[in-house]
């Protein structure tokens, strides 16, 4: 599930950034406001048809295209601007084929790559394309400044050629990653289209203080369309390890096999958070396995202050899953909030993907560690399509945390969260507690897939374990079947 980065053996401290984006930079302290005024009127904007992109989507314009990057990056950087059309991209020839560690375009800081409307303007990869890391990589030179805006990426699913991302050690070597950035600041990805992806992940920001932005974006047709669950792999829409980047108004819907049933391999996460504080609000997730990975860091990132706010998640397995891991060198998950989610879980449709439970919000039994500070507040779960035993029953909940015996959760609000309908108990915590809260809930129809319970699995409230300083009134319980 974590994965770690591949990093330089000496890490290069970024360029100054300017205040003002796309822009010459030289430090404040040396120039007048003036001056400032002066550069800032030099910044670029190049077409990439004027250096041989071909707009009817026939020829292949990777070459233009960083001829045109390089172009407008040795000006001191500025606008890579993509007339309406459609332009094909290929590692080398008309069709071409990439390879593992293989990257199409390297780009440097103070880029912004613009459309004519991401309905109008489309990057095709080729057919073909055989096994690569990344489309774009800001990473190579740690850029600063990259906007991406109102363009569409189109991956072409596998190009019919290559072979799914395998996840685990080995992401580097067939990532088939649209954008990859790695320790620069200030980058945005706005307004944005990304459709038929098949990738490790489809965007992914590594670093400290990255102060950087997904907003306004639509990620569609993610995945395979197999439900052969061999070819499954370690997937997310977008996934950070770091801290400071903000990701809200999204959509991402995942593929439907077949056009019916959900659960494609691929299909699994749409956001993956490690580090913080990151914050992910106002975002819209439909037929994912797991909307929201809650994470702490392998890469020695501070795991604090990770806020989820506003976020509807329809028809998916989980809505929130936290890996805490005790291996983490971020240490443990703090001050995290998850507040005012609109939640609603299939049981049956996600029945045997990869065997995990429906829940709300759920804390993965593998490689768990503690937690201090959750609050889960205002949010709504609600179950549908309770007519399978899931492969852990006990386990499908709206809220279920459950840690080994050695570990200690502290400080655990759980307050004003309306569940219905879920397959087993409301709220269930098998975990050592020490500090918890839980008032102001409205839990109707516990244990509504009665199949494979027992009577305390039909609970609104199972607790188990050894819990002190703990606070669970009032709450209101409802059964009206």
């Amino acid at each position: 599930m974590i994965s770690q980065f591949i990093r330089p053996a000496t890490r290069l401290r970024p360029a100054p950034i300017s205040v003002r984006r796309n822009r010459a930079f030289r430090p404040a302290s040396v120039l007048g406001l003036d001056e400032l005024e002066s550069r800032a009127m030099l910044s670029v904007t190049l077409s990439v048809v004027t250096y041989g992109a071909d707009p009817t989507g026939t020829n292949n314009s990777a070459a233009a295209i960083q001829k045109c990057i390089n172009a407008v990056s040795a000006d001191g950087g500025g606008t890579v601007s993509f007339p309406a059309g459609t332009y094909k991209l290929a590692f080398a020839g008309t069709g071409g084929s990439g390879s593992a560690s293989t990257q199409m375009f390297t780009v440097p800081s103070n880029i912004t790559f613009a459309g004519a409307g991401e309905s109008t303007t489309t990057l095709l990869m080729a057919p073909n394309q055989g096994n690569y890391s990344f489309v774009f990589n800001c990473g190579t030179l740690q850029s600063s400044n990259v906007v991406f805006q109102d363009l569409t990426f189109d991956q072409n699913g596998l190009n019919a050629g290559g072979t799914a991302p395998s996840g685990g050690t080995d992401d580097y070597a067939n990532a088939r990653q649209v954008i990859l950035f790695a320790y620069g600041t200030g980058n945005i990805v706005q307004q944005c289209h990304f459709t038929n992806i098949v990738a490790t992940w489809t965007i992914t920001f590594e670093g400290p203080s990255l102060s950087s932005t997904v907003q306004n974006c639509i990620f569609d047709n993610i995945g395979l369309n197999t439900n052969d669950f061999t070819q499954a792999y370690d997937y997310s829409c977008i996934y950070s390890e770091g801290s400071g980047v903000t990701i809200t108004g999204n959509t991402f819907t995942g593929r439907l096999v077949n056009g019916t049933t959900v659960g494609s391999a691929g299909a699994v996460t749409a956001i993956e958070i490690h580090g913080g504080p990151q914050t992910v609000t106002n975002n819209t997730i439909s037929n994912f396995a797991v909307g929201v990975n809650v994470c702490t860091s392998g890469a020695g990132y501070t795991c604090s202050n990770q806020f989820y706010q506003n976020n509807t998640f329809n028809n998916v397995s989980e809505g929130f899953a936290l890996f805490t891991d005790t291996e983490s060198s971020g240490g443990p998950l703090t001050n995290c909030s998850i507040l005012d989610n609109n939640i609603t879980l299939d049981v049956a449709d996600w029945n045997s993907f990869w065997g995990i439970p429906s829940c709300g919000i759920y804390q993965n039994p593998d490689g768990v560690g503690p937690i201090d500070g959750l609050t889960f507040s205002g949010n709504t779960i609600t179950f549908t399509n309770n007519t399978t035993v899931p492969p852990t029953p006990t386990q499908t909940v709206g809220f279920g945390l459950i840690t080994g015996t050695s570990d200690v959760d502290t400080n655990l609000t759980i307050t004003n969260n309306n569940i219905t309908d879920s397959y087993a108990a409301g709220i269930y915590l098998d975990a050592v507690i020490n500090g918890l809260t839980i008032t102001g809930n409205v839990i109707t129809d516990p244990g509504s897939g009665t199949a494979g319970l027992s009577s305390v699995n039909l609970s609104a409230i199972e607790l188990s374990n050894n819990i002190q300083n703990s606070t669970v009134e009032p709450n209101t319980f409802i059964d009206d079947r």
